[in-house]
């Protein structure tokens, strides 16, 4: 019953299906791989980059835009967690509210629940749930957390990482490993400076690391100003030439996509094996380990890797 209801597009379904992945029940694994079998179909779009960049503006003004090209579109956007319940705080959806109230978007808010890397440990489990609904695009948000939110790729074959002219220093942010995992850089809100040398910059750094893989995605830097009435030309164009690429370059694009799928299967092994240590059934190793007794590896051992 849940997979037809799911391929056919049931909203209340799959906002109950997520509420359980976000709960970890146990019971879902069987389920997921159905689902994951019937998607593949949608595009997924992530953004990333540092509170204030206006990634919640902008996903905002791409539900309107893909909306008007008769796209049906899907957002998770995965907020802060509340130092109390660890639930999210719904800040994306409340800014949201008006562009997913119409039909044909469903939004979904996720708390990141202490995930390092900008996003939920549930997040992949969600995409696969809206994939199989037959979403034509998906956009991804991560909390914004700076840096260290690389595993935005790992889910994302399209990674739109925001900028804003006075990001600071450029040089320091190129610098930054979560710039290697762009595949468009987007610089934001123009109208608060000059965009050109961030521009600049962010072209030569991409232009650097195209000399070392020839080969390999040559990442833009684009303009996008999502509160103007003139339209984003140049990041759908970034977006479409993204996919078009790995349309065209099949033996990059499955290296790629193979290395999204062990970078998942490595998460779901991390949670897992943070479920198991929580239970506390190790103490009595931990306690020989930290008397130097046993070794840390035999934790792992003790999981079954």
């Amino acid at each position: 019953m849940t997979l037809e209801a799911i391929r056919a597009g049931d909203i209340r379904v799959a906002a109950r299906l997520i509420s359980a992945i976000e709960r970890g029940d146990p019971g879902l694994a069987p389920v997921l791989a159905d689902l994951w079998r019937m998607g593949g179909h949608a595009r997924l779009i992530g953004l990333t980059g540092p509170p204030g960049a206006g990634k919640s503006t902008l996903v905002n003004r791409m539900i309107h835009d893909l909306r008007v090209l008769g796209q049906r579109v899907a957002v998770l956007a995965v907020d802060p967690s509340s130092p109390l319940g660890g639930g999210a705080l719904l800040g994306d959806r409340v800014r949201m509210q008006a562009a997913t109230a119409g039909p044909g978007v469903f939004m979904r808010s996720m708390s990141a629940r202490g995930a390092f890397g900008g996003l939920s440990r549930a997040a992949a489990d969600a995409v696969t749930v809206l994939d199989a609904m037959g979403f034509d695009s998906i956009l991804v948000e991560t909390v914004g957390v700076g840096q260290t939110e690389v595993e935005i790729a790992t889910l994302c074959p399209c990674v739109l990482l925001l900028h804003t002219p006075v990001a600071g220093d450029v040089v320091q942010a190129i610098k930054a490993g979560v710039t290697e995992i762009a595949s468009a850089h987007i610089v934001t809100k123009p109208g608060l400076g000059d965009p050109a040398p961030v521009l600049r910059a962010l072209t030569e750094a991409a232009g650097l690391r195209h000399a070392v893989d020839p080969a390999g995605w040559m990442v833009p830097a684009v303009i996008a100003d999502a509160l103007a009435q003139p339209p984003m030309t140049a990041l759908y164009a970034a977006v479409a030439a993204r996919f078009d690429w790995l349309a065209a370059n099949p033996a990059r694009a499955a290296s790629e996509a193979d290395a999204r799928i062990r970078a998942r299967a490595l998460l779901t092994l991390r949670a897992r094996a943070e479920q198991q240590l929580a239970l506390g059934h190790d103490a009595d190793l931990v306690s020989r380990i930290r008397r130097r007794e046993a070794d840390p590896a035999e934790l792992l051992t003790r999981l079954g890797v």
